[in-house]
């Protein structure tokens, strides 16, 4: 081999060990440089084998610049990246998927959370959110139709302290519907607020209409207050049961010849049947032949409460 071909093979193997270096450098691995025992001139980086081109000579700019520190800082010489903490330029991408969690999710206290809608991390790791807000898109915020009233959610279209605004408050008795502030059903707004007028004393029936003493509100009519085994019916009290001008209601009178049993109007002879006003017998009486209002043609009579053909025989017949 001549002489010309050793020093380039030589030249080339420096190269190689140079590059070698810089890689060992870059991982921190100073230790594999120079073994333990070994003199600064058994280093790699001192060049002293045989061949191997003097610091500074014109050999010398494979390793780099010229002196014998430029052997590591020259054109082929790797950045130095430190073992720990974040590597340059690293995105967000790239620390989730360094912490096993997958893409837009974060480690948090040893689980993958969105930090976009996780109560407990909202925005960030160990960032809670406090009751009743939630985490939405990162932020705190009260859930959906609700809104923040001074820290407070609530439902501005219902309740009557925000009623359709923070701070809107309904006056007293109002209720909030809709977002609205007025009065709930069977209610009418009267100088006193919202008041019932179905039962209220002061505004029976309407606002301003009073009851007089001893009297009640019930259906929006001002009526006597009778005992609890009794019925009032405009200003006296009575028995629905048997009494004759209110049997079963008030204002229902039976006739001159009926009673009132049980709230119905009867007939007080036991044969009788009591049709409208009128004690009837149904068995012989053509305008009620067999049942009130069932009546007979004109030319029909009613015998035995069936309507039969021909005139009604006379009292004396057949003796």
């Amino acid at each position: 081999m001549s002489q010309s071909s050793s020093r380039s093979s030589r030249a080339r193997a420096f190269g190689a060990r140079q590059l070698a270096i810089a890689l060992l450098l870059a991982a921190g691995c100073t230790a594999d440089i120079m073994p333990p025992g070994a003199s600064a001139m058994d280093s790699p980086l001192a060049g002293a084998d045989a061949g191997t081109p003097p610091a500074g000579s014109a050999g010398g700019r494979t390793g780099g610049s010229t002196g014998a520190a430029g052997t590591t800082a020259g054109a082929n010489a790797m950045p130095s990246v430190s073992p720990s903490g974040p590597r340059a330029g690293a995105t967000a991408d790239d620390d989730a998927s360094s912490s096993g969690c997958p893409l837009g999710q974060s480690l948090c206290a040893g689980a993958c959370v969105s930090t976009w809608s996780d109560d407990l991390h909202c925005g960030a790791c160990d960032s809670p959110c406090a009751a009743p807000l939630h985490c939405r898109e990162g932020l705190c915020l009260c859930a959906a139709g609700f809104d923040d009233c001074g820290g407070a959610c609530v439902e501005i279209t219902r309740d009557p302290m925000h009623c359709g605004a923070c701070g809107n408050a309904c006056a007293a008795g109002e209720v909030c519907v809709g977002g609205s502030c007025g009065c709930g059903a069977g209610q009418l707004l009267c100088t006193d607020g919202c008041v019932a007028v179905l039962t209220d004393r002061a505004n029976c029936g309407a606002c301003g209409t009073a009851c007089d003493a001893g009297d009640i509100c019930e259906r929006g009519l001002c009526i006597i207050d009778c005992p609890d085994d009794l019925d009032a019916c405009s200003d006296v009290c009575v028995d629905f049961a048997d009494d004759p001008a209110h049997c079963g209601r008030c204002d229902n009178a039976c006739g001159a010849e009926q009673m009132c049993m049980r709230g119905r109007c009867r007939c007080n002879d036991e044969v009788g049947t009591a049709c409208g006003a009128e004690c009837v017998d149904i068995a012989t009486n053509p305008a009620h032949c067999g049942g009130c209002g069932d009546a007979c043609a004109a030319t029909e009579t009613c015998a035995e409460g069936m309507c039969v053909a021909g005139p009604a025989p006379p009292p004396d017949a057949g003796t």
